[in-house]
């Protein structure tokens, strides 16, 4: 009996020994296989490393793509496009922020998701524009010729500086949340230099004073539509609004072709101004120029800047207006009181009361730079309605005893009238 039990003892131990030697394989083996599977996910050819080079390699395609798209872009809309023509489709397609990124030395391009593609613009490195101007027959695009069409726009090249007048005979672009094209004879403005808060440009140097003529630039980009809106207040009347004619400068033949080939429009910072007896002007402080009828407006626009060949001047049009009102409306905006400017609603301090003052004397009445647009003087434009035929002519905006919004139209006989003035778009050559 004690034998037996001693032979069941050691069958137990030796069972027990057993069981702890498996248990010390299995860890073993387990630890081998971990160190195998983190190899396998974190190692020079990893799973981990391999999902991260290829997520690399997808974008580095897909930013390869936009290059190309926008060379072609260019391409496609210059004749002979230079290096800041291809950077600025290069922004448009959201591969660089702004012009900084690239350098126009070496064309290396350094992109918002950090790679750098090299190789992409040796093409357009030291490349300068001869014209955009597609030639038919007699016509070319851009503004008159002796065969009666429109002149090339010269060349933008290099790149404006805040406060300097643009000499030469080159346009310029400038870059800073947006591009836009600054004319020869004229500078940016100091301070007012972001496109998307409305780029100041002034025929004076260093306008920080506001003595100059200035205007603000309305960017349309590609993507843009170019169209009226008729639903704003009065729908009656917006519905059966149409274009005008001679309105135009005898250099530009179609509206949208001279907006478009620009990539956008100036519109005059203020109300027409007059100094003396027939000197047209966009100053702070001027005289508003009310009392006259809109047929006399659209050749009294003209006048402006008629010895500067880059630069044209007319009056504004019911879709440059919209266009204007959808810049504004793009995103939220804040008034010279930092009160929230709506287009699209009236606000009371916008219209004093009294007469028409002088022009920005509101600053209530301020969005994008841009003055007196909801109240002060109505102002005609270019721009009919067949809503009554005994009163065709449209105005936009309010006055300063009527309570309208920015956006509104209302119609006239076009008639002289203490109350009406009118406003400009200028369009670069």
């Amino acid at each position: 009996m004690i034998k037996s039990l001693e032979i069941l003892r050691k069958t137990k131990m030796e069972n027990k020994g057993i069981t702890l030697v498996a248990l010390v394989i299995t860890v073993i083996i387990l630890i081998i296989l971990a160190g195998i599977t983190i190899v396998g996910l974190t190692g020079e050819k990893g799973l981990i490393k391999e999902a991260k080079t290829s997520k690399e390699l997808t974008e580095l395609a897909g930013l390869e793509e936009q290059i190309d798209l926008a060379i072609i872009k260019a391409e496609q809309k210059h004749r002979n496009p230079t290096m800041g023509d291809v950077i600025t489709e290069l922004i448009n397609n959201k591969v660089i922020s702004d012009e900084s990124r690239v350098n126009k030395d070496t064309g290396a391009i350094h992109t918002d998701l950090g790679y750098l593609i090299e190789g992409k613009l040796d093409d357009y490195i030291g490349k300068t524009s001869t014209g955009d101007g597609n030639t038919t027959g007699n016509n070319t695009m851009g503004g008159n010729t002796s065969g009666g069409g429109d002149t090339p726009t010269p060349p933008v090249s290099n790149v404006a500086v805040p406060g300097e007048i643009v000499t030469g005979d080159e346009n310029k672009e400038y870059t800073k949340n947006g591009t836009a094209v600054i004319p020869v004879g004229f500078a940016i403005v100091p301070g007012l230099d972001d496109v998307e808060e409305g780029l100041t440009i002034s025929d004076v140097a260093n306008d920080t004073a506001n003595t100059g003529n200035q205007f603000v630039w309305i960017p349309v980009t590609d993507e843009t539509p170019y169209e009226r809106n008729t639903s704003y207040e009065y729908t009656g009347i917006s519905a059966k609004a149409i274009d005008d004619i001679e309105y135009l400068p005898d250099e530009i033949t179609d509206e949208e072709a001279a907006v478009r080939n620009t990539k956008g429009f100036y519109i005059s910072r203020y109300e027409a101004g007059k100094e003396g007896t027939s000197t047209l002007v966009s100053k702070k402080g001027a005289n508003v120029w009310v009392d006259i009828p809109q047929e006399t407006t659209k050749s009294t626009a003209k006048t402006m800047f008629t010895s500067n060949r880059h630069v044209k001047s007319a009056l504004i049009s019911g879709i440059q207006w919209d266009m204007t009102m959808k810049f504004i409306a793009s995103k939220p905006r804040l008034d010279g009181t930092n009160k929230t400017y709506d287009v699209t609603k009236s606000d009371s301090s916008r219209h004093i009361s009294g007469g028409v003052k002088v022009s920005g004397n509101n600053e209530a009445d301020k969005v994008c730079n841009i003055y007196d647009l909801e109240g002060n003087a109505w102002e005609c434009i270019a721009e009919k309605s067949t809503y009554d035929t005994n009163l065709p002519i449209l105005s936009r905006g309010g006055s300063y005893d009527k309570s309208h919004s920015a956006s509104y139209r209302i119609y006239g006989n076009g008639g002289a009238s203490l109350y009406v003035s009118f406003r400009l778009a200028l369009y670069v050559m």
